[in-house]
């Protein structure tokens, strides 16, 4: 249990097995064809670099890192051989062997191991990099360097039951000998390898015995009379039997021939130590170890080099894991570049959509990191946040305040088009939380990809960090999902950007456990400024900013005020009121050495994070839709539309439907905003599904806000033309939705890419069809929008589309002559338009004469509507509203370039118009291929 054993166990692993630096000799079957040096030297050739600075760092911080690592690998490689199987967690793994309760060090490995996952996926093992470690470990300590052989793989067993013949510190010369030569490990090179002990220390319960209660029923005589007194000191007969001592007395930091001077000085601690000195056997050993002329150093790294391939596992004997904690499994893990032939564009196209949500609302940042936190710490990244359902994760009350859904369905379906069935949600999530830190003046990191997203989302498993959990649990937390302390601190300053309700902290100010005052650890000064903006029977839901000052920038200001007292989470304040915690916030601060860098500390961290309990493998799947079963967007379990869907099946599929579409829009241009106009009315009633072509006395078609629809003609010849070219192929949804793009491309507007491959509907009722109204609020545009998954910049792009078409006289004259029954025009209009309406639609006029939708520019497809909008110079109520309202205001802005970051209407536009296209599609057994549309077959 205590450091001396785990020097004894050093040496004990020396013995388990001799392969040679080239690997000759195996331990047990199947130890592949060896190690060797440089290894890696193509593979990854910095992974030596990477090592040396996990290990570094890690010493920095806790300089018994490295005698820890150190007897880390004795241990690993005295149960079956070299193979990183001590790395392995478990109920009943190594690491729960009473020898290997008290190893440290765990978190460096894993630091380590998910950098080279990040810089070299899938390719260095936990069992190299241990080795790598522990050579580090030596060197910081100021002992000899050596050159590591690589090349071992990972086991994949891991048992307690035989980690139980380890050397123990009460062992004899002989005993040792017999442990260590069964490994082929000679005396020497066990006088050698336990002189290791010349850094670390020893828990008084492994030793105790010496000092009171020996067979002899006095105190061990081979002990120095002057050091039995010092150590009865510090191990009092019925003190702390984890109290802990140093084995090379005086010098227990510096790697040395301190310890073996020691033991000639009768003033080794363990019995198994001691006991190298008064052996015949091994004496002159430790004699020449300690002789000016010694050649201690160099005996210990090719020793180190023996024990190092003890059993080893290469070629197919072992595997690569991706973290060190968890059994390897055979599949491909995430990796850095994992799309960069599938989808090369992938991380732009998040980007893209990232900014654009960004710069329309900033709040979108910190609820998609947020929203990436959630996620990994239930069921692991795996996107199960994302799905909706009566009961899924989004219903769990910590997740009912999550923003940016729409951010991530908005890049899948961008995703969707540029590479079908590719791209994961889970992936996504995992780039856009950090391109939304990026933005905010965060680090960026690479960020490693191919996850596949969950199908189970239970809001039973939402079992989330609470906003008054102590260190303690929020560290049992974090170390359930491989995190160490250092993450959990850096993790949570992540809380620089961001709000959170009153709703959630108020008691802290009012009424701290029920004392009737506020928490007393809070800045007195802070107090009255919370309560001022969370009034004790105020809104709850009234947000608070986390970091106070700065809650826009990613920066260290938020762990400023944590050493201040203003925190605003009694969660986030007791992170510098620990005093394991404190010491990371003050070094994250600058305030104590070795320091460490917030930015880089965090993308680390992050990266960590994303690759908690990911899915691989048949453990998961690519959907189409973020949201929604997956498999398909709402139901249905057939391939989901994309560009190029029909090949050779209908090749001229699109130049058919452009060719019809066009000789009808030059015979009658009105067909252009008409055929336009009735694909929006077919999405948003039951999805695109053609369903407003189906004619009948009770179809979508004889509701109302249908009955002016035009184009059904063009649509019609199209699909005549089609089933001449591909018969039963193409289907009438699918014609439709090209047909919409050539109806814009015809007047002027930019094209774009359509996903292809939805089949018809079978139902068209004129009482489903409730579509967004010329007089809605713009909360009442927004909510019906969001409810085909479409954001504000999409209703605002689409409504854009305006700028080709009319409107009947019927549904505006009232606006201009009798507004809300006050016998006045609405006094939003600009009154120079005025006039010009009241002419065109006169008061006792016909309600069918229709008026231009975009004065001006009613036949071309640009952004005259959007100016017309800013000077209040259009005819629906529901389109002049937009500009009073301040989020879609600034979103015109930016599309009219009045704004930054501005926005390119035409391509925004064909981002919208597919974001659409894909509402609710059928395919699979939910649709057919109509031979005429107008009739379901």
């Amino acid at each position: 249990m205590n450091f001396v054993r785990s020097l004894c166990v050093f040496i004990t692993f020396l013995s388990c097995l001799v392969i040679s630096v080239h690997g000759q000799a195996a331990a047990r079957p199947g130890a592949g064809s060896g190690t060797r040096i440089g290894f890696y030297s193509t593979t990854c050739p910095n992974a030596e670099t990477i090592v040396r600075n996990a290990v570094t760092a890690g010493f920095s911080s806790n300089p018994r890192i490295a005698p820890g690592i150190l007897r880390m690998h004795f241990h690993d490689c005295f149960v079956q051989g070299c193979d990183g199987s001590i790395l392995i967690t478990g109920t009943n793994t190594e690491r729960t062997a009473v020898p290997n309760l008290n190893l440290r060090g765990f978190e460096v490995i894993d630091n380590a191991k998910t950098q080279l996952e990040a810089a070299c996926p899938g390719v260095v093992s936990c069992a190299d990099i241990l080795a790598l470690a522990a050579r580090d470990s030596v060197v910081l300590t100021r002992g000899t360097s050596w050159p590591v052989p690589t090349g071992r793989r990972d086991g994949r067993v891991s048992l307690a039951s035989n980690a139980n013949n380890l050397p123990g510190p009460g062992d004899s010369v002989a005993v040792q000998q017999q442990k260590f030569s069964a490994l082929g490990l000679s005396t020497r090179e066990l006088v050698v390898l336990v002189g290791g002990h010349t850094i670390g220390t020893a828990g008084c319960a492994t030793f105790r015995n010496r000092l009171f209660n020996s067979t002899t029923g006095s105190a061990d005589s081979t002990i120095d009379p002057t050091f039995l007194a010092q150590l009865q000191t510090q191990c009092p007969q019925n003190g702390d039997a984890s109290v802990r001592v140093d084995l090379d007395t005086g010098s227990a930091t510096t790697f040395d021939t301190s310890y073996f001077n020691n033991l000639s000085r009768g003033r080794g601690v363990l019995q198994s130590d001691q006991v190298l000195w008064t052996d015949p056997a091994t004496r002159p050993i430790v004699q020449q170890l300690m002789s000016p002329r010694s050649t201690f150093n160099a005996d210990f790294a090719r020793a180190m080099v023996r024990m190092s391939n003890i059993g080893v596992l290469t070629g197919a004997s072992g595997e690569i894991p991706t973290a060190t904690t968890r059994p390897y499994t055979s599949l491909p893990r995430p990796r850095v570049g994992y799309y960069s032939s599938a989808c090369w564009n992938v991380e732009s196209i998040v980007r893209s959509v990232v900014q654009s949500n960004y710069f329309t609302n900033p709040a979108n940042a910190p609820g998609i990191l947020r929203m990436h936190f959630h996620d990994c710490f239930v069921r692991g990244c795996d996107g199960s946040i994302l799905l909706d359902g009566p009961n899924s994760e989004k219903t769990a009350i910590p997740n009912q305040s999550l923003r940016g859904f729409n951010v991530i369905e908005e890049a899948k379906t961008q995703l969707e088009i540029a590479c079908p069935l590719t791209v994961s949600c889970a992936d996504i999530l995992a780039l856009a939380a950090r391109d939304f830190v990026v933005l905010t003046g965060g680090p960026w990191w690479p960020v490693p990809l191919g996850r596949l997203d969950g199908r189970v989302s239970l809001a039973s498993n939402v079992d989330l960090p609470e906003p008054t959990d102590s260190v303690a649990v929020q560290k049992q937390r974090f170390a359930a999902k491989y995190l160490n302390t250092q993450d959990l601190v850096v993790l949570a300053a992540g809380h620089t950007i961001g709000t959170v309700g009153c709703g959630v902290f108020r008691d802290r100010f009012f009424n701290y456990k029920n004392t009737g005052s506020p928490d007393p650890t809070i800045n007195p000064n802070f107090v009255p400024q919370i309560q001022s903006q969370c009034p004790l029977n105020g809104n709850a839901a009234t947000r608070v900013a986390l970091d106070l000052g700065s809650e826009g920038q990613f920066d260290t200001s938020y762990l400023n005020n944590l050493r201040f007292g203003r925190g605003v989470l009694e969660s986030d304040q007791v992170l510098w009121n620990d005093p394991e915690t404190r010491p990371i916030v003050e070094r994250l601060l600058g305030l104590r050495f070795p320091f460490l860098l917030f930015g880089p500390e965090f993308a680390r961290s992050m990266s960590k994070m994303s690759l908690t309990e990911v899915k691989t493998g048949l453990d998961g799947e690519i959907p189409a839709t973020a949201q929604g079963n997956r498999g398909s967007s709402r139901g249905g379990g057939g391939r989901r539309p994309r560009v190029g869907y029909y090949g050779n099946r209908c090749r001229n599929v699109e130049s058919i439907v452009a060719s019809v579409v066009r000789a009808h829009v030059r015979s009658n241009p009105a067909n252009a905003p008409g055929i336009l106009r009735m694909h929006f009315h077919d999405c948003f009633v039951r999805g695109c599904d053609g369903s407003v072509l189906l004619a009948g006395n009770t179809s979508e078609r004889t509701a109302v806000p249908n009955r002016s629809l035009r184009g059904f003609e063009a649509i019609e010849e199209a699909k005549a033309r089609l089933e001449v070219a591909c018969p039963r192929t193409v289907s009438c949804a699918d014609i439709l939705t090209l047909a919409a793009r050539e109806a814009v491309v015809l007047t002027g507007g930019q094209g774009w890419r359509v996903p292809l491959g939805r089949l018809d509907g079978r139902i068209s009722q004129a009482s489903d069809v409730i579509l967004p109204g010329p007089f809605d609020p713009v909360d009442k545009q927004k909510r019906d929008f969001a409810a085909k998954t479409l954001n504000t910049i999409d209703l605002v792009t689409l409504v854009g589309g305006h700028t080709i078409g009319t409107a009947g006289c019927g549904l505006v004259r009232g606006r201009f002559f009798n507004f809300n029954g006050t016998g006045q025009p609405d006094p939003s209009i600009n009154p120079r338009f005025v006039p010009l309406v009241q002419n065109r639609c006169p008061l006792t006029g016909d309600a069918s004469a229709r008026v231009d939708l975009d004065d001006g520019s009613v036949g071309r497809f640009d952004t005259s509507f959007l100016r017309n909008v800013r000077s209040s110079r259009v005819v629906l109520q529901s389109d002049l509203v937009l500009w009073r309202d301040p989020e879609t205001r600034a979103i015109i802005e930016r599309l009219l370039g009045l704004r930054r970051p501005s926005l390119r209407f035409g391509t925004e536009f064909g981002k919208s118009m597919v974001k659409m296209s894909l509402i609710d599609v059928k395919t699979g057994s939910d649709g057919e291929i109509r031979r005429v549309c107008s009739r379901i077959n």
